[in-house]
């Protein structure tokens, strides 16, 4: 016993320095943070907005439209395109529920949508429209959160912050500059299988040994395909520091309205539909125990922080 109780301490302190990593690279301005009491639900999105080095130096960054960041613009301009409408039924009736939802929360309307959609899964999800984005909460997940304001109030946050800070498009332009990567990279790892298979050939000749090709085909195959499971694992989920950036922003703005629980609550009680809060072996995708630790250990320890220079607030 006493040899678990050793090895959960360590467990432990070493999330605990992987969280502050995290902390310190993905987490609210301390604009943000500090607001002082006067200040409203829309003051504290705007201090997390104008003051976002990541999503300011990833902006930087896409403009340059060559190579990956050409192949990830592409890939965004495709999933703008698409009309979500077509494929939900959004439940009219609770129109006037998401616009009271949008100004308890002082979030821009003008840049999101968000509507209710007839689905029984337990789930919320964020996606490209042309104007922006658009946040579908599904009407499972009002029953999964026992209908509490506040829950689903935190699970917006979270979907707010995928969409604001450019999540789907920063997946995209990882996922051109892995596959670029991978493109190289097994170009290479070809080149020397090739360059084996015809070293082994000509020895075979010299010795007078039977040379079988099928293997040399084999590891080829192998190579190629290895480069497209990685990519399919790649692209499909929102990745670690994504996932955890968003978390961040949920859990400090329900900080700000001064019920950071509910936010681990609504994690916690969602986390049985494998669609949403999901641990997956193939994945780096965090488990809902990690990102409860995780957000506990933010919530108490406040002198860890991502420091950035302070930009005067402008209105929506």
């Amino acid at each position: 016993m006493l040899c678990m109780l050793c090895i959960s301490v360590s467990h432990a302190k070493n999330n605990n320095k992987e969280f502050i990593k995290i902390i310190k690279a993905h987490d609210v301005s301390a604009v943000a943070k500090e607001l002082p009491e006067s200040a409203e639900e829309k003051d504290f999105w705007l201090a997390v907005l104008n003051n976002n080095p990541i999503t300011d130096k990833f902006a930087a960054d896409i403009q340059k439209g060559k190579g990956a960041e050409k192949q990830a613009l592409e890939a965004y301009n495709r999933m703008r395109a698409y009309n979500y409408k077509a494929d939900v039924e959004i439940v009219e009736d609770l129109r006037g529920f998401c616009d009271t939802l949008v100004m308890d929360m002082g979030l821009p309307a003008h840049i999101f949508e968000l509507n209710v959609i007839l689905d029984p899964t337990p789930n919320a999800f964020a996606v490209l429209t042309n104007d922006g984005f658009a946040i579908c909460l599904n009407s499972g997940l009002f029953d999964a959160l026992e209908y509490d304001y506040l829950r689903i109030m935190a699970v917006t946050a979270h979907e707010f912050a995928h969409g604001a800070f450019f999540h789907h498009i920063r997946k995209e332009y990882e996922v051109a500059k892995k596959e670029r990567k991978d493109k190289i990279l097994g170009g290479i790892a070809t080149g020397l299988t090739a360059a084996s298979a015809g070293l082994d050939a000509y020895t075979a000749g010299l010795t007078g040994q039977e040379y079988d090709s099928s293997v040399y085909e084999k590891r080829i195959a192998k190579i190629a395909d290895d480069m497209k499971q990685s990519s399919i694992k790649f692209r499909y989920k929102y990745g670690r520091e994504s996932e955890l950036e968003a978390d961040l922003a949920a859990i400090r703005f329900m900080q700000f309205i001064g019920h950071p629980e509910k936010y681990i609550e609504a994690l916690q009680m969602i986390s049985s539909s494998p669609d949403y809060f999901w641990a997956d072996e193939d994945s780096d995708h965090p488990s809902t125990a990690y990102r409860v630790e995780f957000l506990n250990f933010a919530i108490d320890n406040p002198q860890y922080g991502y420091e950035v220079k302070t930009k005067q607030l402008t209105d929506w």
